[in-house]
């Protein structure tokens, strides 16, 4: 999962993000006719940089998807018309049955008796190699939690690996599952965000968020 964090602002339609000015910038959910293009980017970062995914990579088309797919939904980032980011949700409890793994993996079916509200799963977080450590990272992360509350999610699941545990923990995400070990990239943590907490923390902050709605086209 590629994810970092730095300062980053909106100066009207324009992302500034570490130092750079980024113009064109915006966030969509993927259609049907992009799912190819985002299937390209995740065998670019899974199989072709991080040796990853091996199971569920079409080496000819170049293509990484999975039998999750079809239940998905997929918040893009895109600069102009090129996907340059990518964060994959289900929304559980409605893809109950769908995601067999993901629902054992987190104790889904417990969480969900424990706790109100619908659970949106997040795997497939990552952003191309050329706007990492610039900040966009961040703000997929709004553009995340922004879809959560616009459709009443509370809750948000997502697994990180051990260099990550620290900045989820500063952005308002807490423990909710001991470090496991995921069939694809080994040792996690599982983390939970609740959306509707107060007081806001980083991702829920209405400030932070005003800053997001200009560039979201969901």
């Amino acid at each position: 999962m590629i994810f970092y964090f730095v300062y980053v602002t909106l100066i009207f339609n324009v992302i500034y993000l570490g130092g750079i000015f980024v113009e064109s910038i915006n966030f969509t959910l993927c259609t049907p006719y992009e799912r190819n293009r985002v299937y390209n980017l995740w065998y670019k970062i899974y199989f072709e940089e991080m040796g990853r995914n091996k199971n569920y990579a079409n080496h000819d088309l170049k293509q990484i998807s999975d039998d999750m797919e079809n239940s998905s939904i997929i918040i893009l980032a895109k600069d102009n018309n090129e996907i340059i980011g990518t964060s994959r949700i289900h929304i559980y409890p409605d893809v109950a049955g769908k995601i067999p793994y993901y629902e054992d993996l987190y104790k889904l079916k417990n969480f969900s008796m424990e706790n109100n509200g619908k659970i949106c799963i997040v795997t497939r977080y990552m952003v191309d190699k050329s706007y990492r450590k610039i900040g966009l990272g961040f703000y997929l992360a709004l553009a995340t939690v922004n879809y959560c509350i616009k459709n009443n999610i509370r809750w948000i699941i997502m697994d990180c690996s051990p260099n990550l545990y620290e900045y989820f923990e500063k952005i308002g995400f807490s423990d909710y599952l001991s470090i496991l070990h995921h069939k694809e990239y080994g040792e996690v943590k599982i983390m939970k965000f609740d959306v509707f907490q107060n007081p806001t923390k980083i991702l829920n902050d209405s400030k932070h968020q005003s800053k997001l709605e200009k560039l979201i086209l969901f």
